[in-house]
């Protein structure tokens, strides 16, 4: 059978014998940390749950990570549709349901550092495009009121592409990202990567947050959520620019564009 090969911005992708095969080449200094995913395969495999695609089969080896997925068939993902209520309000239940997943499971699981990721990419750029130091200062100085946060496990990385669904089954795809993390992460990363500025479906969403006692109306909840829009939109510009310094590939850069406006001209969220 002939194989369908082709790059996802981080993995390699095979479409071989009716399932996705991911290849992820192993480096001595990364923003990713492949042996957390291992673990993270190894839980869900076993785990019974109806969110998350669970892997085939997988392997870490010193060079690289293999992972093998089912094809989900006659499934669509959110970057192929106009998002409206419906697939918010099920965004909203996927996220309640995977956040409410046992901690106790997950105590090999890493936990996210903030500071860290932020530091790999702001440290790492060489030609930076625009001059991002004063979002980084003001980051930085808000990240404080993040500690001490309950940790739940967290996707991270809530782009459309990301989501899938048939009818009313969604299903999260994809765990580069899975660590543990406060709450705000996802809710924001679904804003920042997939609602992007659609200011009347993050109110969609925020309402549903609330109807769903994920947030409640206080002043602390929302100040978190807004730090970590900031975080996010700061951290996938510094991503995108040095992504672009190490692939050459002009998508970086057009990601780097689209997320540097929003990194100056969204609004924040207020209740």
């Amino acid at each position: 059978m002939k194989k369908n090969i082709y790059n996802g911005l981080t993995n390699k992708l095979i479409n071989k014998r009716n399932l996705l095969v991911k290849i992820y080449m192993l480096k001595k200094v990364d923003y990713l940390d492949k042996k957390n995913e291992y673990e993270v395969l190894n839980i869900f495999k076993n785990l019974n749950q109806d969110i998350l695609l669970k892997p085939i089969s997988f392997k870490l080896t010193k060079k690289k990570l293999i992972s093998k997925f089912e094809i989900l068939e006659n499934y669509k993902d959110l970057s192929k549709i106009n998002i409206e209520e419906f697939h918010i309000r099920k965004v909203v239940d996927l996220i309640y349901s995977f956040h409410k997943l046992k901690s106790n499971l997950f105590n090999s699981i890493k936990v996210f550092d903030y500071k860290k990721m932020l530091d790999y990419f702001y440290k790492n750029i060489k030609k930076p495009f625009f001059n991002l130091d004063k979002y980084y200062k003001e980051i930085c100085n808000k990240l404080e009121n993040l500690k001490g946060l309950k940790k739940v496990i967290s996707h991270n990385d809530l782009v459309p592409g990301n989501i899938m669904f048939k009818d009313d089954n969604f299903l999260l795809i994809d765990y580069d990202y899975i660590m543990m993390n406060d709450k705000y992460f996802d809710y924001a990363s679904f804003i920042t990567e997939t609602l992007n500025e659609n200011n009347e479906n993050i109110g969609i969403f925020i309402n549903q947050l609330i109807k769903k006692r994920m947030l409640i109306i206080d002043k602390n909840e929302f100040n978190n959520l807004n730090t970590v829009i900031k975080y996010q939109d700061l951290l996938w510009t510094l991503w995108a620019n040095y992504m672009f310094e190490n692939k050459k590939d002009d998508i970086y850069k057009k990601i780097y564009m689209e997320k540097y406006d929003r990194l100056k001209f969204r609004k924040q969220i207020t209740f």
